[in-house]
């Protein structure tokens, strides 16, 4: 995941085409907020995606910059997502042919996150691993809601930087596990929430969280 310090101007993302036709595509940047709703976006004037419209030859690769146009507010953590939009072609044949020459195109997006930090602030992960003083980390914590087999586990964020949640399953009080997600299990903005729903028959007591969270156990 890119992420931008408070002393970077802009950070390098990489798209490369494996395929066999050129692909054109858009990048777009959006503030990313999480609410009781979920996940929102906005347009935003803070970073900015150079160049925004990119073609990418087959086997070629494509740098892409985000640049840093106004830094985050010291000790804090701002979050975007990048939208990588594939611009489908005229002349491309269906992915998925059908009867009468009509066929289905699938027409791909990609979502990264990407995080920026003001002055202070420096998170430890497996690429960076220096930095001054000890990392920014989230601080977690947990609770049961609902009732009966419509029952979610809540992660609050009360940190100053986020939280990614993977390789997630519950522990109950007698150490049995419970998987929630063998991958990413999701992520937990600063003083936002995450909700999960938990597996049928889960216990509600005396239960543990055990994930990676930025990548450490």
């Amino acid at each position: 995941d890119p992420h931008l310090n408070a002393a970077d101007r802009s950070v390098a993302l990489w798209l490369e085409n494996h395929g066999e036709q050129p692909v054109s595509l858009q990048i777009r940047v959006l503030a990313w907020q999480q609410g009781e709703r979920g996940d929102g976006y906005a347009d935003q004037g803070e970073i900015q995606a150079s160049p925004p419209l990119a073609t990418v030859a087959p086997g070629k690769k494509q740098m892409v910059r985000l640049i840093q146009l106004h830094q985050a507010p010291a000790d804090g953590e701002a979050a975007y997502r990048v939208l990588v939009d594939e611009i489908p072609r005229a002349d491309a044949p269906p992915d998925i042919a059908g009867g009468n020459g009509m066929g289905v195109r699938f027409q791909m997006r990609y979502s990264v996150p990407l995080f920026v930090y003001g002055a202070g602030v420096w998170v430890h992960n497996p690429i960076d691993k220096d930095g001054p003083g000890e990392g920014a980390k989230p601080g977690l914590s947990l609770r049961v809601e609902g009732a009966a087999d419509h029952r979610f586990l809540v992660v609050a964020n009360r940190g100053p930087v986020h939280a990614r949640l993977a390789q997630a399953s519950l522990l109950g009080p007698n150490g049995q596990a419970t998987p929630l997600a063998a991958g990413l299990l999701g992520y937990v903005l600063p003083g936002a929430q995450l909700r999960v729903p938990l597996p049928a028959g889960a216990g509600t007591h005396g239960l543990s969280l055990k994930a990676k969270v930025n990548d450490e156990v």
